[in-house]
């Protein structure tokens, strides 16, 4: 579907799901911002096996290499590098 051609509705979708994670970010952010220098928050196990499991499921399923290919894959680069950025200024 082209983007011009996205419901009408699709842009709210987006805006909730980026205020309920960065509501869940600073959440995150408070609960373990204590005494403790070694405090890590439950959720850095998370980060390193949920994308693991997304990857093994879809290789499993024979469908990671028909994702992967892209018309422009420097538009996806890009978009990956501004993701990258704005998480790792986020815990800063």
């Amino acid at each position: 579907m082209h983007p011009a051609a996205a419901p009408p509705w699709a842009s709210s979708m987006k805006c909730a799901s980026v205020t309920v994670f960065t509501v869940l970010a600073t959440l995150v952010k408070a609960a373990f911002n204590g005494p403790c220098d070694r405090c890590r928050p439950a959720g850095v196990l998370q980060v390193v096996l949920c994308p693991s499991a997304i990857v093994a499921r879809l290789m499993w399923r024979r469908k990671l290499d028909p994702g992967l290919q892209d018309r422009r894959p420097r538009v996806q680069l890009g978009r990956g590098l501004v993701g990258t950025l704005s998480i790792g200024l986020n815990f800063l």
